[in-house]
């Protein structure tokens, strides 16, 4: 049974509330590097809740499109970024390189296609106009990297057409965002 527009509304709220919650506890109890362990169980319920196919598939066409609009992508924000004189912001890395990159560049990328581009681009589609739910959808993403709003509009807006005409799924999206992340922070850290 194909899940309904209400049923992945739902599931979205209930994943943030949870994310936001538990996060907010571990946070004040003063827990470090709890995001990836959370977002990962998150993912994992999500994925078993709301399973998904691809119609783009996973052969060459599909590895060759994912690419290119990944490095199109980075190669937009570095210049956007330079033209405008910033440096990535709030994206330190500490003093273990690997946990920062695993999670910006896998996990992150994971649970926010999954929440975003699967749970509320979908449920919005359900009920208006699919590009008006992209451009819904890719407002509310802009506004959570709120630093980087315009940027995040357009990377958005790009992950869901990817999604909705192309027929990717969250999982190729997140390669997508992820080697975009992987991109920008490296190009930031070399």
């Amino acid at each position: 049974m194909k899940a309904k527009g209400d049923h992945l509304l739902a599931a979205f709220v209930v994943a943030f509330v949870a994310y936001a919650s538990v996060g907010s506890l571990l946070t004040s109890s003063g827990a470090s590097y709890w995001d990836v362990p959370l977002k990962t169980s998150i993912i994992f319920a999500l994925y078993l809740l709301f399973p998904e196919r691809s119609s783009l598939g996973w052969g060459r066409r599909a590895w060759i499109l994912m690419l290119v609009v990944a490095l199109l992508l980075s190669v937009i924000w570095v210049f956007y970024s330079e033209l405008r004189g910033r440096s990535v912001p709030d994206m330190a890395i500490d003093a273990s390189v690997v946990y920062p990159l695993v999670n910006i560049a896998v996990v992150t990328p994971v649970f926010e296609e999954k929440m975003v581009r699967h749970l509320l681009f979908m449920a919005f589609s359900s009920w208006i106009n699919g590009v008006l739910a992209a451009i819904l959808v890719s407002a509310l993403f802009a506004l959570s990297h709120y630093n980087v709003f315009l940027w995040a509009f357009i990377a958005s807006m790009a992950l869901c057409w990817m999604f909705r005409k192309v027929g990717a799924n969250s999982i190729q999206c997140a390669l997508v965002h992820g080697v975009l992340n992987l991109v920008v922070i490296l190009t930031y850290l070399l």
